[in-house]
């Protein structure tokens, strides 16, 4: 694939390397602390909670909006009507989620449903928020 997209023009330089800095990326470890302390940077709008801004505002409103838009894959949008805040699921199981202005929420279950978004993370932040917000 990554060939493919190399020969496409997508990718540029070393296809070796481009894949070692992706298969680092998606190799950090990380808990539902760590997962949520980021959805905290991006509620505050790229602000860290010492109050040093690392990204724009344009930016993290950038970034939430891919969230939604896109975040949870191909149940983005059941899960944008559903929940109704930026998420980001990955394969490992974790969701990060975004209350903005308010909190950084991190989720982590194993069991992936057929899109590769965590089951038990998806129906907590579904019941959760139906209560909380």
């Amino acid at each position: 694939m990554a060939y493919f997209l190399k020969g496409e023009g997508i990718i540029e330089g070393n296809v070796e390397e481009a894949l070692t800095v992706y298969f680092k990326q998606c190799s950090i470890e990380g808990t539902a602390k760590t997962i949520s302390t980021l959805g905290k940077f991006l509620a505050n709008d790229g602000v860290l909670s010492n109050g040093e801004r690392i990204i724009t505002t344009r930016m993290a409103k950038i970034i939430k909006t891919l969230m939604v838009t896109c975040g949870m894959y191909d149940s983005s949008g059941e899960f944008a009507v559903k929940v109704g805040i930026p998420s980001k699921s990955g394969v490992g199981g974790g969701i990060c989620s975004v209350v903005p202005g308010k909190m950084g929420i991190g989720v982590y279950g194993p069991a992936l449903d057929k899109k590769g978004n965590s089951l038990a993370g998806g129906y907590l932040l579904a019941i959760y928020l139906k209560n909380f917000l």
